[in-house]
Parts: C-alpha cells; sequence; structure tokens
C-alpha cells in the first residue's frame, strides 16, 4: 500500500541507516533496511521475535499497547502474527539463525560463523543502529508499528517532512571541512 512509516537512525560516528516500516494489503508490516545499495524487506515479527525471546502475546501487548479495544489494531496485529506462523520459526534463536543463513554473504562475515551470531550482527550493524540494547530495539519497532497503524486507521495525520520537528540539525563539530 502507500502507507509507511520511517525513522533515521544515526550512529555515534554520525553515520546514519534508515529503518522503514510498509504497511501491506493484508495488514501485515514489513521492515525495510538498504544496505550497500540493495533494499531488503523482512516481516517484522521476524525482527522482533529475532531481538527477543518473546511470545505472540507479549508481541501483541507491545504493539497494542493496552488499546485491546481497537479491533481494528488488535485484527491487524493478530493476522500478522498468524501468518508468520508459516516460517515455523519459534525461538530467538531460530529466528537470529533464519536471517544469518540470509544476510551471510551480504554482511561479508567469515564462512565458518555460526548463523546466529550473523544473525546477531545484522541486528546490531542494521536495525536502529542508535540504540544499544535490543529491548529498546524491540520497543522503538513496536512503537513504529502502532504509530503505522494509527496512520492507515486514519487516527493520526501523516507527518509533515518540511515541518522543522523533522528537520537534522548540524552543528560545527558535525560538518567535515574540505
Amino acid at each position: 500500500t502507500n502507507f509507511g512509516c520511517q525513522m533515521r537512525c544515526v550512529r555515534a560516528d554520525q553515520s546514519s541507516q534508515t529503518v522503514y516500516l510498509h504497511y501491506l494489503a493484508d495488514g501485515s508490516c514489513m521492515l525495510r533496511l538498504s544496505f550497500r545499495k540493495n533494499e531488503y524487506l523482512i516481516p517484522l515479527v521476524l525482527v522482533l521475535k529475532a531481538l527477543l525471546d518473546t511470545s505472540d502475546r507479549e508481541i501483541m501487548a507491545s504493539i497494542v499497547q493496552g488499546d485491546w479495544g481497537n479491533t481494528f489494531l488488535t485484527g491487524r496485529v493478530e493476522a500478522m502474527l498468524r501468518d508468520f506462523k508459516r516460517y515455523a520459526l519459534y525461538t530467538r534463536e531460530q529466528c537470529r539463525e533464519h536471517l544469518g543463513s540470509r544476510f551471510h554473504v551480504v554482511l561479508g562475515m567469515p564462512k565458518d560463523t555460526p548463523y546466529a551470531a550473523v544473525g546477531a550482527e545484522f541486528l546490531r550493524r542494521l536495525v536502529m543502529v542508535h540504540l544499544d540494547s535490543d529491548s529498546d530495539k524491540f520497543a522503538a519497532l513496536c512503537c513504529m508499528a502502532r504509530k503505522l497503524y494509527a496512520l492507515v486507521s486514519e487516527e493520526c495525520a501523516p507527518d509533515n517532512p518540511d515541518s522543522p520537528m523533522h528537520q537534522e540539525l548540524l552543528l560545527s563539530g558535525h560538518l567535515v571541512l574540505v
């Protein structure tokens, strides 16, 4: 669909990685990342389960945030979780191994690196790079998903990219003199 949510994450060295959440017609969300001029779409639930050893119930509660009366939101999240069952990935380790098997070559990791370690490195280097802990990354992605669902259900208006609130402030220490 034409609905999405983005966050530009900046590392301590001022390099950035932009994370996008896309709303699909079936009600689920896909995470889009760019790495070395290639774009990758990953199911949001896969990334959430790879970040924390969590259950579907905890993911649902983290996205819904107590708004159980919002049937649009609960229905979409439930459908997204149900659709993820086709991957047959239930633990954090399995999800990281799945990510590692797909991104082993992309990240340029040594061949003898276990897939779970590659998956952990993928999450560290490409997902919410401004945050250090996996629980913070999990919470930020859940917040993005909730905002995306609010946008789709017209509970909130799209953000104005020209607003000063969405502009980046560069300080003299960040500028490189040529």
